[in-house]
């Protein structure tokens, strides 16, 4: 007893920040980010039995803690990937998740400090370096656990934004490409940011695979900044402009029916699809991402050929539009 009593304390110790309650199955950390004088909060959701395991870091949205998204990590780790849900610092205190446009007022600022792309790029460096730095260390949760040449990257809204970048989308007006060689694969969920219509030159630096999604949460959510000079659209993004500048084989792309119906000044918030519920769509993108996973991180040529036949279509309903390259 005593020694499992030593054995957890140190444990703790060894984190970066105490181990949650085993039942949650959460381990919460801690890392240092690449951008100078930041910090970022973790969720890993650590499958279970020995590792080496791939490894997802999800980049959150604006406003949102690490716990967002808990049912992909836990769901993710079922199936023997590490899922590393990343909480960006910048001070807004409310979750904009799934919302058609920022808050307005005191909120505005604190937002505008969370977007800046290049200090979110900089988060995920320095959580991918934290992770090759804990895998070596014997007392840690993650020691053992953590496989960095199979590494993908996922993210919602704007953090969907931000996968695009790590991947090497350029950010429109913004610094140079910031892409991360030790990412493999991208998964985007209803990417917003700006200049969500961009020219394929913006795409010409990706060379890693995208799962694009849109319509997870409702009707895809407008921008936070306006689109770029010379592009229609009045600020809604465009899956159709991203498939056209996307040229990497192995990539997929995912419009749920009624992805794209327009938010209008009657309704402000995203709207669902009447003929199908939040958790039939959840579970198409569960079973759709975990595939990905497996036939892009893992090389299983079996869930490649599973996401490129009918079985995949069978998931969706009519007027869902599903692609590949």
């Amino acid at each position: 007893m005593i020694r499992t009593v030593l054995l957890f304390v140190t444990l703790v110790l060894a984190s970066a920040v105490p181990v949650a309650d085993a039942a949650s199955g959460v381990i919460e950390l801690t890392a240092s980010s690449a951008a100078p004088g930041r910090s970022v909060e973790l969720c890993v959701y650590r499958p279970d039995g020995p590792g080496p395991f791939p490894v997802v870091v999800f980049s959150q949205d604006l406003g949102a803690s690490c716990h967002a998204n808990a049912d992909l990590g836990r769901h993710w780790a079922q199936h023997r990937v590490l899922g590393v849900f990343v909480a960006h610092p910048g001070g807004a205190s409310v979750d904009w998740t799934g919302r058609p446009s920022p808050p307005r007022g005191r909120e505005r600022p604190a937002l505008a400090r969370e977007a800046r792309i290049d200090d979110r790029a900089g988060d995920v460096r320095g959580v991918l370096d934290a992770l090759a730095g804990w895998n070596r260390e014997a007392a840690h949760p993650l020691a053992g656990a953590v496989d960095l040449d199979r590494t993908g990257v996922a993210g919602a809204f704007w953090g969907a934004y931000t996968a695009e970048v790590m991947t090497g989308r350029r950010p429109v007006g913004g610094p140079p490409v910031l892409a991360d060689r030790r990412i493999r694969a991208a998964l985007m969920l209803d990417p917003v940011g700006p200049g969500a219509i961009a020219p394929p030159s913006a795409y010409s630096a990706v060379r890693t695979p995208w799962m694009l999604i849109w319509g997870w949460r409702g009707s895809v959510r407008v921008p936070v900044a306006p689109e770029p000079r010379g592009r229609p659209g009045g600020g809604a993004p465009a899956p159709e402009a991203v498939w056209q500048g996307l040229r990497v084989p192995g990539s997929y792309e995912l419009v749920f029916r009624d992805a794209l119906a327009p938010l209008t000044a009657y309704h402000r918030e995203p709207r669902r699809d009447p003929g199908r519920n939040a958790g039939d769509r959840d579970h198409i993108v569960r079973e759709l991402t975990t595939a990905y996973w497996k036939a892009t991180l893992n090389h299983d040529a079996d869930a490649r050929r599973w996401l490129n036949g009918p079985a995949a279509r069978d998931l969706l309903g009519n007027g869902d539009r599903w692609r590949h390259r």
